[in-house]
């Protein structure tokens, strides 16, 4: 029984140092993200700027893109502020700095887009598969498993009978949580692939009803027009012209230097 507890007390300690460590960043990367912090503290927003900005092109780092999206939102380019709000949301959907931060963003986008009716509880999947979740996820599956796969030999070496049973509902239990955290990560990975979101850069912009805009012909019609910090899902391509679609269902075509993709 105290080789047990002592296995249990070790499965926790190792979690907690996964867990700890996913958020911690290489000394070189948090030398810049803790000046980025001096620089936003001290008001030279365009310094932070290019801090966070370093960091994030080799690291994920969800408290980077905030505090990013922070500084933009400081110098005024609200496009880049809510590309950057929405991108740490994407990691951590649960924040509530983030979330209050991004509907104070919101409420100075000029456009007021209805979205379509939706099932409550597909916003509620989409809450508990959101991209951000995918790497915990995927680590608690890999965790699980190994566990529950060491419990299932350690029970074939036991002699006890109380304890037999204690570590073969230990591995099935970590078995079938690992399973479950294995199916959300593929509900992640779904989400990453198939809902690619992108944010209005610009600060004003026409959408087309397809490709090359004016230079298409008088065939082409510009449809509607955005303004900076409107979210759209994209959908086709081409080389310089990306299909959108609005949370109305409406579709278009616009320049693909106008977007940030989220």
């Amino acid at each position: 029984m105290r080789g047990l507890v002592i296995a249990l007390w070790f499965v926790g300690a190792m979690t907690t140092t996964i867990i700890a460590g996913a958020s911690e960043l290489p000394t070189g990367p948090r030398a810049l993200f803790e000046a980025g912090n001096a620089a936003y503290a001290d008001g030279d927003f365009a310094g932070a700027i290019e801090h966070y900005e370093a960091v994030l092109r080799d690291y994920s780092h969800c408290s980077s893109e905030y505090n990013l999206g922070n500084a933009y939102f400081k110098s005024g380019d609200l496009g880049l502020a809510i590309l950057h709000y929405e991108r740490a949301k994407a990691l951590n959907p649960n924040d509530d700095d983030i979330a209050s931060n991004l509907m104070l963003a919101n409420m100075r986008v000029v456009d007021r887009i209805e979205p379509l009716p939706s099932n409550g509880l597909s916003d509620l999947w989409e809450r508990v598969v959101a991209p951000g979740f995918f790497v915990w996820y995927a680590r608690g599956f890999v965790l699980l498993w190994t566990l529950g796969f060491l419990a299932l030999g350690w029970r074939l070496f036991a002699r006890d009978t109380a304890n037999r049973r204690m570590l073969g509902t230990i591995a099935a239990t970590l078995l079938v949580i690992g399973a479950l955290s294995g199916w959300l990560g593929l509900g992640a990975s779904a989400r990453i692939d198939d809902s690619r979101r992108a944010v209005i850069l610009d600060y004003t912009v026409d959408v087309w009803s397809a490709p090359e805009g004016k230079a298409a012909g008088a065939s082409n019609t510009a449809l509607f027009v955005l303004h900076e910090g409107t979210k759209v899902r994209l959908l086709d391509s081409t080389d310089d012209w990306q299909e959108i679609e609005l949370e109305n269902g409406q579709v278009g075509w616009l320049p693909k230097k106008s977007l940030g993709e989220i």
